[in-house]
């Protein structure tokens, strides 16, 4: 009986895709368990006896009001459809790969979640357990950092989609989860660096992880720049519309990403402060754009991604007393920066270091991620008690005097609620911005390039080149899904490239 060995391998990536599944669901008996605000509690609306008060001849039933509902859930549900809609649509760019950018999508938001789970739970089991539980505790804050860690996944996706196997998204992003929370906690937990927006620990370490990847599992052995491949990686007019819905969902929903992590005037003040960058770096994307253009006239691929580059460039100092000016300004540099990456760049990148960055991340949240690390280092050495007053603590914890620190009797009063931090130094904090930055460099493009070895094995599956940017190679098409902007004249000369460069990739394959 003759058995397809390649149908063969696909059926056993399925099982093996199955079982991850099941030991992710397995290991949540034992690990995982409500956190304090999802536990069941008495209703505190009612009047009872032992609570009321006696005033003379009348008696009064006090009764303490409903909590209502969590106060945090539109913010996580405004980062949640950014990361699952805003972040698909806006990979659906490719003509003939919109079904796998946002079915992808879904499957790495939905696998990754949970993955993220254990590893921020279990990464915080670790750094501050006191009470000797080893169970994971869930909340809404909880799906919110491990959204953020899925951003970081999907950024990456960006970088090497259209390129991959399924199984080969699933390496890259289990080993990209692992270095993420070690990262981070590294950043923020150790090194203490402030980052609200995760410019650094996210969109950078996301931006460098995937174009890592991008190298080690492609980019060495095979040409990047043929006539098919570039006629496969153009848009159409229908896709480049669903692209931009992707980017106005992000673009909206942006200021809650920010802002998640914060309160009070902090909030507000990250939430303006983001607004107005996005803004800024939207008109100046459509600015440059026609400015960098052969024919006077706005480039989609411009619009769609450096228009959300002011999200970026301000993510790491959000909360800061930076002022409408400034936030302007970081926003417009951000936009101008990001247009000048694709337009010169990312073509040179993927000529002369055969780096393939499909989507063009590193000139969304890479390039943006070094203005926000850079002014944040800035921003860190000026700031003082005096234009912050006690939030400088909040903003910077490890700047809050140490336990064996004097305080007079007011500062007391005012620090009551703020952690003990180093009494570390303006100067010092800006130096633990650039370690950070140094860092999450480091760590992505390291990690980034690990994956990209792991992705190689045969097992995980691979896309023939031939069939780059194609749909059919993971999904089951209906009849009539084929492109109509198609030359059925093209098919030999492709086929023939694809021979040609298949005899070259052998000569050169080590």
């Amino acid at each position: 009986m003759h058995v397809n060995l390649r149908v063969l391998g696909k059926k056993k990536q399925g099982l093996a895709f199955l079982a991850l599944q099941l030991v992710l669901v397995g290991l949540m008996y034992p690990f995982m368990e409500y956190g304090p605000d999802a536990l069941p509690k008495p209703p505190r609306n009612r009047s009872h006896p032992a609570l009321s008060t006696n005033t003379g001849d009348a008696t009064y039933a006090r009764t303490i009001p409903n909590d209502g509902p969590n106060p945090f859930y539109p913010t996580y549900q405004d980062v949640h459809v950014m990361v699952f809609v805003g972040f698909g649509f806006l990979m659906a760019f490719l003509k003939r790969y919109g079904q796998s950018s946002l079915g992808l999508t879904f499957l790495l938001g939905g696998f990754f979640t949970q993955l993220a789970l254990f590893a921020e739970g279990f990464a915080a089991i670790a750094s501050d357990n006191t009470n000797g539980t080893a169970k994971i505790s869930l909340s809404l804050e909880s799906f919110f950092a491990a959204d953020t860690a899925v951003a970081a996944v999907l950024i990456s996706f960006g970088a090497v989609i259209g390129k991959t196997s399924f199984f080969q998204l699933i390496v890259m992003g289990t080993v990209e989860i692992a270095a993420y929370t070690l990262n981070r906690h590294l950043c923020l937990r150790v090194l203490k660096a402030i980052d609200t927006g995760g410019s650094i620990v996210v969109h950078l370490f996301g931006a460098y992880f995937g174009l890592a990847a991008s190298y080690a599992s492609y980019g060495r052995t095979r040409s990047t720049n043929s006539k098919r491949k570039v006629r496969r990686l153009d848009s159409s007019y229908n896709s480049d519309i669903f692209a931009m819905i992707g980017t106005l969902v992000l673009w909206l929903y942006w200021p809650s990403f920010n802002s998640a992590g914060l309160s009070r005037d902090l909030q507000t003040r990250a939430i303006i402060n983001t607004m107005i960058s996005m803004c800024t770096s939207c008109v100046l994307s459509f600015a440059c754009s026609l400015l960098l253009s052969d024919n006077d006239k706005f480039l989609m691929t411009h619009v769609q991604n450096a228009s959300l580059a002011g999200g970026v460039a301000i993510g790491t100092v959000t909360g800061l007393m930076i002022g409408p000016f400034e936030a302007a300004l970081v926003g417009s540099l951000g936009g101008i920066v990001s247009v000048l990456g694709y337009h010169g760049l990312q073509p040179y990148l993927t000529r002369r270091c055969k780096i393939t960055d499909t989507c063009g991340v590193h000139n969304v949240h890479g390039l943006p991620s070094w203005i926000a690390a850079f002014y944040s280092a800035g921003l860190a050495y000026t700031a003082s008690i005096s234009d912050y007053s006690y939030s400088l603590y909040e903003l910077f914890p490890a700047r809050a005097p140490s336990p064996g620190h004097e305080l007079d009797l007011v500062n007391a009063a005012h620090l009551l609620d703020i952690p003990a931090g180093e009494s570390r130094s303006a100067g010092s904090q800006a130096l633990h911005q650039m370690a950070s930055l140094a860092l999450t460099f480091a760590m992505s493009i390291t990690s980034g390039l690990f994956a990209g070895a792991l992705m190689r094995i045969p097992f995980f599956g691979s896309v023939p080149d031939d069939q780059l940017y194609e749909d059919s190679v993971i999904f089951d098409l209906p009849s009539g899904a084929e492109d109509p902007d198609i030359d059925t004249s093209r098919i030999k000369e492709d086929r023939r490239e694809s021979s040609l460069e298949n005899s070259a990739v052998q000569s050169t394959r080590f």
